[in-house]
């Protein structure tokens, strides 16, 4: 990017794909017209009686806010009245319970359901899913020439036989939006599942211009443009958290640690693959893999440095162990052999998550730096604003995101709600086009505002 974006903050976006850009659930087999169910759950109000465990329908219209005090949505029914989470229960109980939960969801406005009555709501949204004429003339356009590029022919045939969207126009629109606007930024896409390679191959066919429901987009680096293309496993990294430490693994499969595995055995099955130990070098691992060119040897931090030179180091080895980065950080040349790209997939170690009853403290991790120590340590540089937009971040906890500074401490709530974290509501992002605009310029208006 060119110095015309540099009075604005550049920005590091992370999104989970799930029912925040995505409204389906591949990896779980969750289809579209299920996830619709699920999501009305979460938005139609109703009374409740704990004793008896049962719930009532008050809701005429399905809504973010409860229409009246002392409502509960059905789906927060069926999480903390009906089917709780049991804390210290084995992974396998809780597992069940979640499975539960999930059924009742995706039939919520069947016939016989509590939300039958919802039912027209739900086809209107699925034909808000929909793909447009014009866009199905060019895609069975497309389909008949069966592109040769394996990516973007399952992309075209998926699309074709579904006639609905894959992953959400609001989300490709802010993707414009930036553009147009000659913002300097980075894109993350954050899972626990294994379902990041179909989004990749989605985006990348937006920013090179062949995906046919936008034609004549470039988003590959051309013209000092930000380039959005994917390529696994070199843009793929994962998180691994233990009791013990927290750690990067970059070019990694789509398989984590095996349940028991240690590191160092998932490291030989894996040769490819290279790790991030220390935790003062995680968050410059993200931004180096998020920026690319952001880690100058000038201009940084001494954790900085002593990361260049790790790198420096590691470039004249063809492996490294466990054993030699006790206290370095060894990242490979070919981690970063798209280094134009600003777009890659991070997925979260869920078995910590949910070992630990979901608890916000284990959750996807979130690691910034206060403005001011930006500014103090980087002062060429632009500020770095990081933003993860989920839908299961709460709105009075943040559940599902571990938001931290970069010294290990936790960000209270109350100051990483709409300027880190970001609560993602589907309907809203289903309905309106430009849902995702309007959520970045209100963490925008918070983070300009913060003095930190």
């Amino acid at each position: 990017m060119d110095g015309s974006s540099n009075s604005k903050p550049r920005l590091l976006l992370h999104f989970d794909i799930n029912k925040t850009i995505l409204i389906a659930d591949p990896a779980s087999g969750i289809t579209m017209p299920q996830m619709l169910n699920s999501l009305l759950s979460e938005c139609v109000w109703g009374r409740v009686d704990e004793e008896k465990k049962a719930w009532q329908l008050v809701s005429q219209e399905p809504s973010i806010q409860s229409p009246e005090s002392g409502l509960m949505t059905y789906g927060r029914f069926l999480e903390t009245v009906a089917y709780p989470l049991i804390t210290g229960a084995e992974r396998s109980i809780n597992e069940g319970i979640k499975a539960m939960r999930r059924k009742m969801k995706i039939t919520f406005t069947n016939q016989g359901q509590p939300g039958e009555s919802f039912a027209r709501h739900y086809e209107e949204l699925l034909q808000a899913l929909s793909i447009s004429q014009e866009d199905k003339v060019r895609l069975a356009a497309e389909f008949e020439k069966q592109p040769s590029d394996p990516s973007l022919s399952r992309l075209v045939a998926r699309l074709h036989a579904d006639g609905t969207v894959f992953l959400l126009p609001s989300f490709f629109k802010l993707l414009l939006h930036l553009q147009h606007t000659k913002r300097d930024f980075a894109l993350s896409l954050r899972t626990f599942g294994i379902d990041a390679a179909h989004a990749a191959d989605e985006i990348t066919a937006f920013a090179s211009g062949t995906h046919p429901c936008y034609p004549g987009v470039a988003m590959d680096g051309r013209d000092g443009d930000v380039d959005l293309r994917m390529k696994f496993p070199e843009r793929a990294s994962c998180w691994y958290r233990t009791n013990d430490g927290t750690f990067i693994i970059h070019n990694v499969p789509e398989d984590l640690p095996r349940d028991g595995e240690d590191l160092l055995h998932f490291y030989r099955r894996h040769k490819e693959t290279t790790l991030v130990d220390q935790w003062d070098h995680l968050l410059p691992s993200i931004l180096h893999r998020a920026f690319g060119d952001s880690l100058d040897a000038s201009s940084t931090s001494s954790s900085v440095d002593r990361l260049i030179q790790a790198q420096a180091d590691c470039e004249a080895k063809t492996q490294t162990h466990l054993a030699d980065i006790d206290s370095s950080v060894s990242i490979s040349p070919k981690e970063h052999c798209m280094k134009s790209s600003r777009a890659f997939v991070l997925r979260d170690h869920y078995a910590f998550w949910a070992a630990r009853a979901e608890a916000a403290t284990a959750g996807k991790l979130l690691i910034v730096q206060r403005k001011n120590q930006q500014r103090k340590e980087t002062p060429n540089r632009p500020v770095c604003h990081q933003i993860f937009f989920d839908d299961n971040i709460e709105v009075d906890d943040p559940h599902i995101v571990d938001a931290r500074y970069d010294d290990g401490s936790s960000i209270p709530f109350a100051h990483s709600k709409n300027r880190y974290l970001f609560k993602a509501e589907p309907l809203g992002a289903i309905v309106d086009p430009n849902y995702f605009i309007k959520a970045l310029e209100k963490c925008e208006l918070n983070f300009a505002n913060d003095e930190d």
